[in-house]
Parts: C-alpha cells; sequence; structure tokens
C-alpha cells in the first residue's frame, strides 16, 4: 500500500511480484522481531539496573569513536 493525493491505495500483485517479494517481506517481519526483543531484552537489562549492560554499551562506543 502506498498513497496517492493524500489517500492509501493498494495494489494487487501479479504472482510473479508476490515470488519475487516474498523474502523480502519475511526478512522484514524477522528484522522488525528481532528489533522488538532487542528493545525488550534493554528495557528489561535497564530496569534490573543493569550497570554491566550500560558499561558494554559506553565501551563500545568510545572504541568506535561515536
Amino acid at each position: 500500500m502506498h498513497q496517492e493525493g493524500g489517500r492509501q491505495v493498494t495494489k494487487t500483485l501479479s504472482q510473479e511480484e508476490a515470488a519475487r517479494l516474498r523474502p523480502l517481506v519475511a526478512a522484514d517481519r524477522r528484522l522488525r522481531a528481532l528489533v522488538a526483543e532487542l528493545e525488550s531484552l534493554t528495557v528489561s537489562e535497564l530496569a534490573a539496573g543493569g550497570s554491566e549492560a550500560t558499561q558494554a554499551v559506553g565501551k563500545s562506543r568510545r572504541q568506535s569513536g561515536k
């Protein structure tokens, strides 16, 4: 779906287009799930007072120059 003139438009894909896009959609879903899991772990670690995690992030940033 995309927008044209401020309105959402749905396009029906051909079988070939759907087959070509299927791996990309699966990869996007997997990436979103991994990011959500990482966010959840980060929140849990911070809530538990995760000083080791905070120190590790600071150390990796210093090493990378950020």
